[in-house]
């Protein structure tokens, strides 16, 4: 008899983060931060030196090879600057500039980067005109554990028939329930909602939202995507103000020309061994009667072989998962996977193959 056995593994930070973050904050002016919810405006003077920053850097190395993709600052700190002129920016990049009034509350996607699996947006909330900016800075700016903001509850789905005036007199909750139908899997679906910056003067909040589908026979691009905001909170010794009285929702249409790739390894004797798939943002994998006892065990033995001979993953975000199943008296997975968001883009270009245990398929070889 078998069970399910869910498993989650957290991989820890690679050994050279803590240093590169210490060199980014030192070199902004100011000490590191001793938790993430920082009060950032998004000053007009901030913008301009980190656009001359990025104008510079593309100009020295990379010249007038590529054109540069006029995506915003935030992509530019998330993925680098030099990524700005790849032509894996070019194929993934989108200039949305879609916004929903919904009451008194006004949403805006700006741009996003994606493929067909994994989007990132960044998404401006407008609160309402009387809410307290003073209240929410301190918010922001405190270093009490028990005071904080939090961010809105983000789900896309794969409709575009709801609307503001369908979901106007709902709850986020009940809102949820009406687009049920039209709802990604939980099973095969990921993503997160990280703040960014608080413009006091517009009562704008930034945030960056990313997600990852991790279904071979269903894509995010596959038609239009409507996303549920929930308003955000905040949180002070115990009591909960919500920033608005509702929730709210915004329609459009993401349109990449990058692909994600799939790929089946398969052993010897052809018998499947490994699914993956990988884009420049993100890598799923799957194994089927391994020998594997744990995630972690798994995703150290998926590497990608790059033209240059090196063996690796690229850096991950900080945060990977994933689950499986095996017998009740059996320590080893029948079934495995994991996934995980890159920390920066990678150039499939500079791939020769992917490794998985002793198997081994060609960039080349993805089924479509």
């Amino acid at each position: 008899m078998r069970d399910y056995c869910s498993a989650m593994d957290r991989c820890g930070p690679d050994s050279g983060l803590e240093e590169r973050l210490r060199r980014r904050v030192l070199a902004a002016g100011g000490e590191p931060a001793r938790h993430c919810r920082v009060y950032r405006p998004r000053s007009f003077g901030r913008k301009l030196l980190l656009a001359a920053v990025i104008a510079a850097v593309l100009t020295a190395s990379v010249g007038a090879a590529l054109t540069q993709v006029p995506w915003d600052t935030i992509f530019a700190e998330r993925f680098g600057l030099e990524a700005a002129a790849s032509e894996t920016a070019a194929r993934a990049f989108q200039e949305v500039n879609v916004t929903s009034v919904c009451g008194d509350v006004t949403l805006t996607v700006r741009q996003a980067v994606g493929d067909d699996k994994t989007i990132y947006l960044i998404l401006d909330l407008q609160l309402p005109q009387d809410v307290d900016t003073g209240k929410i800075q301190a918010v922001m700016e405190s270093e009490e554990p028990s005071v904080w903001m939090d961010t809105p509850r983000v789900r896309p789905y794969a409709t575009d028939e709801v609307t503001w005036a369908d979901i106007q007199d709902l709850t986020y909750e009940e809102a949820e329930a009406l687009l049920y139908g039209s709802r990604f899997p939980a099973s095969g679906y990921s993503g997160s909602v990280s703040e960014m910056a608080f413009d006091q003067d517009t009562k704008i909040m930034t945030y960056l939202i990313s997600m990852t589908l991790e279904m071979k026979d269903r894509s995010l691009t596959d038609g239009p995507m409507t996303l549920l905001v929930d308003s955000p909170a905040l949180y002070q010794n115990g009591a909960v103000t919500p920033l608005s009285g509702h929730p709210a929702i915004l329609t459009f249409q993401p349109d990449y020309i990058q692909q994600a790739r799939f790929y089946q390894l398969r052993d010897g004797e052809g018998r499947l061994k490994y699914e993956i798939t990988l884009s420049p943002f993100a890598l799923s994998a799957k194994s089927y009667f391994g020998d594997y006892t744990s995630i972690g065990e798994f995703a150290k033995d998926v590497v990608l072989v790059y033209r240059d001979g090196s063996e690796k993953l690229p850096a991950k975000d900080l945060g990977w998962g994933g689950g499986g199943s095996r017998p009740t008296d059996s320590e080893v997975f029948t079934t495995l996977s994991f996934s995980c968001r890159f920390h920066e883009i990678l150039d499939l270009d500079e791939v020769r193959a992917i490794r998985a245990g002793d198997c081994e398929i060609s960039i080349e070889d993805w089924t479509a």
